[in-house]
Protein backbone atom coordinates (compact mmCIF):
# COMPACT_ATOMS: atom_id res chain seq x y z
CA UNK A 1 0.00 0.00 0.00
CA UNK A 2 1.40 3.47 -1.35
CA UNK A 3 1.10 6.55 1.04
CA UNK A 4 1.14 9.82 -0.27
CA UNK A 5 1.95 12.27 2.51
CA UNK A 6 0.34 16.04 2.25
CA UNK A 7 3.24 18.69 2.23
CA UNK A 8 1.96 20.35 5.47
CA UNK A 9 0.55 17.32 7.61
CA UNK A 10 2.51 16.97 11.49
CA UNK A 11 2.52 13.22 12.71
CA UNK A 12 2.77 14.01 16.52
CA UNK A 13 3.59 10.90 18.82
CA UNK A 14 2.22 11.28 22.24
CA UNK A 15 3.49 9.83 25.47
CA UNK A 16 7.05 10.45 25.17
CA UNK A 17 8.82 9.43 28.75
CA UNK A 18 5.80 7.28 29.70
CA UNK A 19 8.24 3.83 28.96
CA UNK A 20 11.76 3.15 27.31
CA UNK A 21 9.56 1.45 24.46
CA UNK A 22 8.07 4.75 23.83
CA UNK A 23 11.11 6.84 24.24
CA UNK A 24 13.11 4.55 21.54
CA UNK A 25 10.27 4.65 19.36
CA UNK A 26 9.66 8.42 19.60
CA UNK A 27 13.38 8.93 18.90
CA UNK A 28 13.92 6.68 16.21
CA UNK A 29 10.63 8.08 13.62
CA UNK A 30 11.80 11.82 14.60
CA UNK A 31 15.33 10.73 12.88
CA UNK A 32 13.67 8.87 10.18
CA UNK A 33 11.44 11.82 9.38
CA UNK A 34 8.54 9.58 9.84
CA UNK A 35 7.06 11.94 13.00
CA UNK A 36 7.55 15.82 13.48
CA UNK A 37 6.23 16.09 16.90
CA UNK A 38 6.20 14.49 19.74
CA UNK A 39 5.07 15.64 23.30
CA UNK A 40 6.45 14.77 26.46
CA UNK A 41 5.14 13.26 29.93
CA UNK A 42 7.09 15.39 32.67
CA UNK A 43 5.38 13.71 35.43
CA UNK A 44 6.43 10.29 34.59
CA UNK A 45 9.61 8.55 36.93
CA UNK A 46 11.68 8.94 34.06
CA UNK A 47 11.49 12.16 32.53
CA UNK A 48 14.35 13.59 34.68
CA UNK A 49 17.11 10.34 34.63
CA UNK A 50 15.99 9.03 31.37
CA UNK A 51 13.48 10.70 28.88
CA UNK A 52 14.90 14.11 29.03
CA UNK A 53 18.81 13.39 28.98
CA UNK A 54 18.14 11.13 25.88
CA UNK A 55 15.82 13.63 24.18
CA UNK A 56 18.96 16.72 24.85
CA UNK A 57 21.40 13.52 23.43
CA UNK A 58 19.29 13.48 20.29
CA UNK A 59 18.35 17.63 19.72
CA UNK A 60 22.56 18.27 20.07
CA UNK A 61 22.95 15.40 17.35
CA UNK A 62 20.75 17.10 15.06
CA UNK A 63 22.62 20.19 15.49
CA UNK A 64 25.94 18.72 15.11
CA UNK A 65 25.32 16.75 11.89
CA UNK A 66 22.90 19.76 10.71
CA UNK A 67 20.00 18.00 9.79
CA UNK A 68 17.99 20.53 8.24
CA UNK A 69 15.64 18.26 6.59
CA UNK A 70 14.68 16.54 10.16
CA UNK A 71 12.18 18.89 11.51
CA UNK A 72 11.21 18.41 15.24
CA UNK A 73 8.46 19.84 17.45
CA UNK A 74 8.60 18.89 21.34
CA UNK A 75 5.51 19.71 23.56
CA UNK A 76 4.20 19.44 26.59
CA UNK A 77 1.97 16.05 27.23
CA UNK A 78 -0.29 17.68 30.09
CA UNK A 79 -0.99 15.26 32.76
CA UNK A 80 -3.56 14.81 35.22
CA UNK A 81 -4.87 10.75 34.95
CA UNK A 82 -1.82 9.25 35.15
CA UNK A 83 -0.85 8.65 39.22
CA UNK A 84 3.23 9.05 39.72
CA UNK A 85 4.96 9.45 42.62
CA UNK A 86 2.38 11.54 44.95
CA UNK A 87 0.26 12.59 42.13
CA UNK A 88 -3.21 10.67 42.37
CA UNK A 89 -3.78 8.32 39.77
CA UNK A 90 -7.29 9.71 38.65
CA UNK A 91 -9.37 8.15 36.03
CA UNK A 92 -10.66 9.87 32.68
CA UNK A 93 -14.70 9.34 33.89
CA UNK A 94 -13.38 11.22 37.09
CA UNK A 95 -11.53 14.01 35.28
CA UNK A 96 -14.76 14.51 33.45
CA UNK A 97 -17.30 14.49 36.21
CA UNK A 98 -14.80 17.37 38.15
CA UNK A 99 -14.88 19.31 35.26
CA UNK A 100 -18.39 19.23 33.83
CA UNK A 101 -19.24 19.97 37.71
CA UNK A 102 -15.94 22.67 37.78
CA UNK A 103 -14.86 21.13 40.66
CA UNK A 104 -11.89 21.25 40.28
CA UNK A 105 -9.24 23.10 42.71
CA UNK A 106 -7.95 25.82 40.70
CA UNK A 107 -4.88 26.32 43.06
CA UNK A 108 -4.01 22.43 42.19
CA UNK A 109 -4.43 22.98 38.47
CA UNK A 110 -2.69 25.63 38.15
CA UNK A 111 0.19 24.16 40.72
CA UNK A 112 0.05 21.11 38.31
CA UNK A 113 0.57 22.51 34.95
CA UNK A 114 3.10 24.89 36.44
CA UNK A 115 5.19 22.14 37.67
CA UNK A 116 5.18 20.36 34.51
CA UNK A 117 6.22 23.04 32.18
CA UNK A 118 9.00 23.56 34.73
CA UNK A 119 9.98 20.66 34.60
CA UNK A 120 10.06 20.56 30.60
CA UNK A 121 11.86 23.68 30.70
CA UNK A 122 14.55 22.66 33.43
CA UNK A 123 15.20 19.57 31.56
CA UNK A 124 15.51 20.71 28.29
CA UNK A 125 16.65 24.68 28.22
CA UNK A 126 13.31 25.63 26.32
CA UNK A 127 10.06 26.39 25.98
CA UNK A 128 7.43 23.99 24.71
CA UNK A 129 6.84 24.36 20.80
CA UNK A 130 3.09 23.48 21.59
CA UNK A 131 0.86 22.28 24.29
CA UNK A 132 -1.71 19.24 24.78
CA UNK A 133 -3.14 16.71 27.25
CA UNK A 134 -2.76 13.42 27.67
CA UNK A 135 -6.31 11.63 27.19
CA UNK A 136 -6.48 15.11 26.33
CA UNK A 137 -7.50 16.91 29.38
CA UNK A 138 -6.39 19.98 28.30
CA UNK A 139 -9.76 20.94 26.90
CA UNK A 140 -11.81 20.07 29.49
CA UNK A 141 -14.52 22.67 30.88
CA UNK A 142 -11.95 24.67 33.81
CA UNK A 143 -9.29 22.81 33.19
CA UNK A 144 -9.23 24.66 29.98
CA UNK A 145 -9.89 28.08 31.10
CA UNK A 146 -6.95 27.82 33.74
CA UNK A 147 -4.24 26.12 31.02
CA UNK A 148 -4.96 29.43 28.74
CA UNK A 149 -4.82 31.94 31.45
CA UNK A 150 -1.46 30.04 32.68
CA UNK A 151 0.21 30.38 29.72
CA UNK A 152 -1.07 33.73 28.86
CA UNK A 153 0.56 34.76 31.50
CA UNK A 154 4.08 32.95 31.23
CA UNK A 155 4.53 33.39 27.47
CA UNK A 156 2.57 36.78 26.34
CA UNK A 157 4.09 35.97 22.82
CA UNK A 158 1.84 33.00 22.70
CA UNK A 159 4.91 31.62 20.44
CA UNK A 160 3.71 28.20 20.68
CA UNK A 161 0.74 26.52 19.24
CA UNK A 162 -1.74 24.76 21.35
CA UNK A 163 -3.88 21.08 20.14
CA UNK A 164 -6.97 20.74 19.62
CA UNK A 165 -9.31 17.89 18.57
CA UNK A 166 -12.06 18.93 15.76
CA UNK A 167 -11.98 16.22 12.58
CA UNK A 168 -11.63 18.07 9.32
CA UNK A 169 -15.06 18.24 7.99
CA UNK A 170 -18.32 16.50 9.04
CA UNK A 171 -18.29 12.85 8.48
CA UNK A 172 -19.27 9.62 10.34
CA UNK A 173 -16.34 7.24 8.35
CA UNK A 174 -14.15 8.24 11.13
CA UNK A 175 -16.42 6.24 13.64
CA UNK A 176 -18.14 8.05 16.64
CA UNK A 177 -14.91 8.22 18.97
CA UNK A 178 -13.77 11.27 17.44
CA UNK A 179 -16.89 12.86 17.85
CA UNK A 180 -17.82 12.55 21.03
CA UNK A 181 -13.68 13.58 21.64
CA UNK A 182 -14.83 16.91 19.59
CA UNK A 183 -18.22 17.51 22.05
CA UNK A 184 -16.34 16.70 25.08
CA UNK A 185 -14.82 20.46 24.71
CA UNK A 186 -13.31 20.40 21.78
CA UNK A 187 -15.81 22.68 19.82
CA UNK A 188 -15.40 25.10 22.76
CA UNK A 189 -11.73 24.84 23.42
CA UNK A 190 -10.93 25.17 19.45
CA UNK A 191 -13.38 28.02 19.60
CA UNK A 192 -11.29 29.86 22.56
CA UNK A 193 -7.93 29.16 20.78
CA UNK A 194 -9.37 31.50 17.71
CA UNK A 195 -10.81 34.65 20.13
CA UNK A 196 -7.23 34.44 21.97
CA UNK A 197 -5.25 34.24 19.05
CA UNK A 198 -3.43 31.13 19.89
CA UNK A 199 -2.19 29.20 16.89
CA UNK A 200 -3.11 25.64 16.38
CA UNK A 201 -3.32 23.14 13.21
CA UNK A 202 -6.11 22.97 11.21
CA UNK A 203 -7.85 19.95 11.89
CA UNK A 204 -7.08 16.51 14.24
CA UNK A 205 -6.84 12.99 13.25
CA UNK A 206 -5.44 9.69 15.05
CA UNK A 207 -8.38 8.84 17.01
CA UNK A 208 -9.34 5.42 16.65
CA UNK A 209 -10.82 2.34 19.58
CA UNK A 210 -6.95 0.68 18.89
CA UNK A 211 -8.00 -1.84 17.27
CA UNK A 212 -8.22 -2.90 13.37
CA UNK A 213 -5.64 -2.57 10.26
CA UNK A 214 -4.23 0.29 11.34
CA UNK A 215 -2.57 1.05 7.80
CA UNK A 216 -6.41 1.22 6.99
CA UNK A 217 -7.14 3.78 9.18
CA UNK A 218 -3.89 5.72 8.65
CA UNK A 219 -4.98 5.89 4.40
CA UNK A 220 -8.75 6.53 5.71
CA UNK A 221 -7.28 9.97 7.80
CA UNK A 222 -5.06 10.89 5.02
CA UNK A 223 -8.11 11.19 2.65
CA UNK A 224 -9.56 13.13 5.02
CA UNK A 225 -6.44 15.42 6.05
CA UNK A 226 -6.61 18.99 5.19
CA UNK A 227 -3.85 21.27 4.79
CA UNK A 228 -1.99 21.98 8.02
CA UNK A 229 -3.37 19.03 9.98
CA UNK A 230 -2.38 16.99 12.77
CA UNK A 231 -2.17 13.02 12.96
CA UNK A 232 -2.01 11.95 16.43
CA UNK A 233 -0.06 8.12 17.37
CA UNK A 234 1.10 5.95 20.14
CA UNK A 235 3.92 3.96 18.62
CA UNK A 236 6.12 1.87 20.88
CA UNK A 237 8.73 -0.50 20.34
CA UNK A 238 7.98 -2.71 22.21
CA UNK A 239 4.58 -3.42 24.14
CA UNK A 240 4.26 -3.05 27.64
CA UNK A 241 2.01 -6.01 29.56
CA UNK A 242 0.45 -3.17 32.31
CA UNK A 243 -0.58 -1.15 29.19
CA UNK A 244 -3.76 -1.76 27.67
CA UNK A 245 -2.79 -0.21 24.29
CA UNK A 246 0.45 -1.60 24.60
CA UNK A 247 0.13 -3.59 21.53
CA UNK A 248 -1.46 -1.51 19.09
CA UNK A 249 1.19 1.05 20.14
CA UNK A 250 3.91 -1.73 18.72
CA UNK A 251 1.72 -1.94 15.34
CA UNK A 252 1.82 1.70 15.40
CA UNK A 253 5.42 1.90 15.27
CA UNK A 254 5.99 -0.31 13.11
CA UNK A 255 3.89 1.13 10.30
CA UNK A 256 5.17 4.26 11.12
CA UNK A 257 8.88 3.11 10.57
CA UNK A 258 8.36 1.75 6.85
CA UNK A 259 6.87 5.30 5.70
CA UNK A 260 8.42 6.64 2.66
CA UNK A 261 10.90 8.66 4.37
CA UNK A 262 10.88 10.88 1.03
CA UNK A 263 7.19 11.77 1.44
CA UNK A 264 7.25 12.55 5.28
CA UNK A 265 9.68 15.70 5.23
CA UNK A 266 7.08 17.89 7.05
CA UNK A 267 6.82 21.63 7.32
CA UNK A 268 5.73 23.37 10.11
CA UNK A 269 1.92 23.03 10.65
CA UNK A 270 0.11 25.24 12.63
CA UNK A 271 -1.78 28.33 12.18
CA UNK A 272 -3.68 31.14 14.18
Amino acid sequence: MTFTLPPTLMICADDYGLTRGIDQAVLTLLTQGAIQATSCMTTAPRWHSESAPALNEWLQQQQIIQQTSVRAEIGLHFNLTEGFGKQARLSLSQVLKRSYLRAWDVHFLERSLKQQLDAFEDSLQRRPDFIDGHQHVHQFPQIREVLLKVLSQRYPDKKLWLRHTLPPRPTFQLGLKPWLLAALGGYTFRRQLKQQQWPTHASFLGVYNFTGDYAAHFQQWLALAQPHSLIMCHPSSQANPSDGIGAQRVVEYEFLRRLNQDSCSVAHSTQS
